[in-house]
């Protein structure tokens, strides 16, 4: 490669054959769209084995860049947006004639930094009129409290131009949209999709007109924010690099090289970003303002709301282009009013404002049959110095929820509104609340209001759930269970699917309370009966556990594949927490001598759901187990010299005296020498452990760390200990029986110890209760205070 620096040129060996005497003088793509071909295209196949490029040049860092196409994803959201002509010129993506601006912002072999989805997304603000992002993660904290979400917003305000970035692919759970699409001004984009569509583009059936792709996001955000704001198109046959064949659904129709059918809230935003181009390139010819707010306004004032889904899976509904536009040419005004109001959630305490959102969500407690009131508190910042009143109108409301008909706002003045809460049954409740004035156009202000009324597990029933129904192909149905704090396990078994002719093909998706999937929800995995091929799951496609799962709120999603062959299959899905305890907890025995065996009796307790299960006893372990103190900020070591052949080592805290106390827990690997961070557990509260398989040799640190201490001091339970069977072991007499709820078994035991621990350590180990497929739901430890 060569560059004239002088006049700006590059020419580029593409034959490689030392010369530049017969290459192409390429100048900076978007001076005048130059491109070059590396290697040769062979006519006599429909792909093109060539590849075509383009220059960049950068005086500022000395640098050449040559532009080559690394996938297809990015090249099929721009023919979304904005191809012209393709197939021969029966078909246009949104809006064929506009021009692309490309920003790359993720790597050739997979991932996208942070840094380049800022300094990108700048540039993009800078040299566009409107912004597609098709990119995103789903963080825990979905609040938009970060600097990138920051940014996005005041980047739309400088430059006045609208982002609009794709919700995710990570539901069909509930609070599953993600970052950056959670940025406030953003309009954040789910998956829409028909019923013909489904027939079209994947040769299966959808029992409805229109849904949503069960891989779409939902809302709402941590914060009870506004998101997704819009859904959009979400499978398109578009274009790909034409060195690539064609992609289409594989047995149901044929695509030729070039052109390739993808579905995802990636391909929904540019037919968002398309739609939104199409209103500017209006504007301008007509001399219309069309600044972001005022495109946000539009989409969302005007937006179909589709009835069979719920106001967190949908935003506002369906974009309106051609209602957009009437609304745009009426000049909207921008109503500046905020909206807080408490929010319940296991995230909540976190939030900018601990327990406080910006619409109501309420995932924590609140059950069925409940009636509660929350405060809203609005505040018109922007508008006349007179008070507005504007109607109040609930849109997707199950009867859930109930206000005033109208709201007076006075400026600058913080007005209370309360809201009536009724969850009459159990499940998501959800509908939005706008704020409209009869004197503006367009909607002033919308909020997402959730609350889930969760299954409780109870003595009554058993600590078990059942629940079920039939289920069509390509839909999902959420169910939510509470899971008690100290929860040993918590289970999911379904009947559903299978080999048998007209079954169908349905699986079960586990979201945690802070709205991210345990499970895998690509389209492949954990149905029965297994897509083949690559249809794993981790665990079996009928009844999967988690072990110790966190206290709250937890959905599990049932859907039916596109390949079921059952319009409707029945489906039933049984949730049960289980745990059992072990007495005496802990068994202490003062002394024990070397090689000999101590017997010992254990009484077993089901405390929750009926499992099939036994009492096991497990290895030895030289322990550290002493109550310690620790102040604000203080950071307190602990070395312990494992022993060769150690399974484990695992470190815990917890049991602070400060209730409020924040610990963190975080164990290195010193044995080389030099110490790396090997775990770490450091969340918002003080109950941490981490533990490490098959732990080497020699020296470890284990470091508490008092993050914040609001006492100044406090104290907490410290345990550190290795597993080694040289140490000794329990054995436990018994083998697999069913274990109702309530019911009590004792099993004999024996406890040898072969060695000694360090001085100022004891031996630990611990008679668990294990389910028949190996799950933990109960333990006890046995100690032994000294050998001789």
């Amino acid at each position: 490669m060569a560059w004239n620096k002088t006049t700006d040129t590059v020419w580029v060996d593409t034959d490689q054959d030392g010369s530049m005497a017969d290459e192409k003088a390429m100048k900076n793509f978007k001076l005048r769209y130059d491109q070059g071909t590396l290697g040769t295209d062979n006519p006599a196949t429909a792909v093109r084995e060539s590849m075509t490029f383009v220059v960049q040049t950068s005086p500022s860092t000395n640098s050449v860049n040559i532009g080559i196409v690394a996938g297809a994803h990015g090249t099929h959201v721009a023919g979304i947006t904005a191809a012209n002509r393709m197939f021969g010129g029966t078909m246009t993506g949104a809006a064929p004639g506009a021009k692309i601006v490309s920003v790359r912002v993720c790597l050739f072999v997979g991932g996208c930094t942070s840094y380049a989805m800022v300094e990108g997304m700048i540039y993009a603000a800078q040299n566009s009129d409107v912004i597609n992002m098709s990119i995103g993660g789903l963080p825990a904290l979905n609040d938009a409290n970060n600097a990138r979400a920051e940014l996005y917003d005041r980047l739309i305000d400088e430059y006045g131009v609208q982002m609009f970035i794709s919700a995710g692919n990570s539901g069909a759970g509930m609070n599953t949209v993600g970052d950056p699409s959670v940025a406030s001004k953003v309009l954040s984009v789910g998956s829409y999709i028909t019923k013909a569509t489904w027939q079209s583009n994947y040769g299966s059936d959808l029992g409805v007109a229109e849904s949503l792709h069960g891989f779409s996001s939902r809302g709402p955000r941590e914060d009870g924010g506004f998101k997704p704001q819009i859904i959009a198109p979400g499978s398109a046959i578009s274009t790909v690099p034409t060195w690539q064949n064609g992609g289409p659904i594989a047995g149901v129709y044929a695509l030729p090289p070039g052109y390739a059918m993808f579905n995802g809230t990636s391909m929904a935003s540019p037919q968002a970003a398309g739609a939104a181009a199409l209103l500017l390139s209006a504007a301008k010819a007509k001399g219309i303002s069309a600044e972001p707010h005022q495109l946000r306004k539009a989409f969302m004032s005007t937006a179909r709301f589709v009835p069979t889904l719920k106001a967190y899976e949908q935003g506002t509904g369906l974009v309106d282009v051609k209602k957009a536009w009437n609304l745009l040419k009426a000049n909207p005004s921008e109503t500046g009013i905020t909206a807080s109001v408490p929010v319940n959630t296991v995230l909540s305490g976190f939030l900018k404002t601990p327990g406080v959102g910006i619409g109501i969500y309420d995932r924590e407690g609140v059950k069925a049959g409940d009636r509660y009131t929350r405060q809203y508190t609005f505040t018109r910042t922007t508008g006349p110095d007179y008070p507005v009143t504007y109607s109040v109108k609930w849109i997707g409301n199950d009867g859930t929820f109930s206000s005033a008909s109208s709201v007076t706002l006075r400026k600058n003045f913080a007005t209370k509104f309360t809201v009536s809460v009724n969850a009459a049954t159990a499940g998501a409740h959800s509908a939005l609340l706008a704020l409209d004035s009869p004197m503006t156009a367009g909607v002033e202000l919308h909020t997402m209001n959730t609350v889930i009324a969760a299954e409780e597990f109870t003595a009554g029933n058993g600590y078990s759930q059942t629940k079920g129904g039939q289920i069509g192909r390509n839909e999902s149905v959420s169910y939510f269970f509470r899971v008690p704090a100290n929860t040993p396990a918590f289970k999911v078994d379904m009947q559903a699917g299978g080999a048998t002719a007209g079954a169908g093909q349905v699986r079960f998706l586990r979201f945690h309370p802070y709205g991210v999937g345990v499970d895998s929800n690509s389209s492949l995995s954990c149905y029965n009966p297994q897509v083949a091929p690559n249809g794993s799951c981790a665990g079996s496609p009928t009844s999967r556990t988690v072990s110790n799962p966190l206290a709250g709120v937890w959905e599990v999603v049932v859907e039916a594949r596109r390949t079921s062959d059952a319009a409707k299959a029945p489906y039933t899905i049984t949730a049960s927490v289980l745990g059992a305890s072990v007495s005496p907890n802990p068994d202490v025995i003062a002394s024990a001598q070397t090689g000999v065996a101590v017997d010992r009796s254990y009484t077993l307790t089901n405390k929750f759901g009926a499992f099939t299960g036994k009492a096991t006893g497990t290895a030895l372990g030289s322990a550290l187990r002493e109550q310690k103190s620790i102040a604000h900020e203080e950071n307190k070591q602990f070395v312990v010299n494992v022993a060769p052949g150690s399974t484990s080592l695992r470190a815990k805290i917890g049991n602070t005296s400060d209730a409020a106390a924040d610990l963190d827990l975080t164990v290195f690997n010193c044995t080389s020498g030099t110490c790396v961070q090997a775990g770490q557990a450091a969340d918002g509260d003080s109950e941490e452990e981490v533990v490490i398989a098959n732990p080497a040799a020699g020296n470890w640190v284990v470091l508490v760390q008092g993050y914040a201490v609001p006492a100044g001091t406090t104290t907490y339970d410290y345990l550190d200990v290795f597993t080694n069977s040289a140490l000794g072991s329990v054995s436990v007499t018994d083998a697999n029986a069913p274990r109702a709820a309530g019911a009590s078994w004792t099993v004999p035991a024996s406890v040898v110890a072969n060695q000694a621990p360090a001085a100022g350590r004891v031996l630990l180990g611990s008679v668990q209760v294990r389910t028949d497929a190996n799950v933990l739901v109960g333990s006890g430890d046995v100690i032994i205070q000294s050998v001789s």
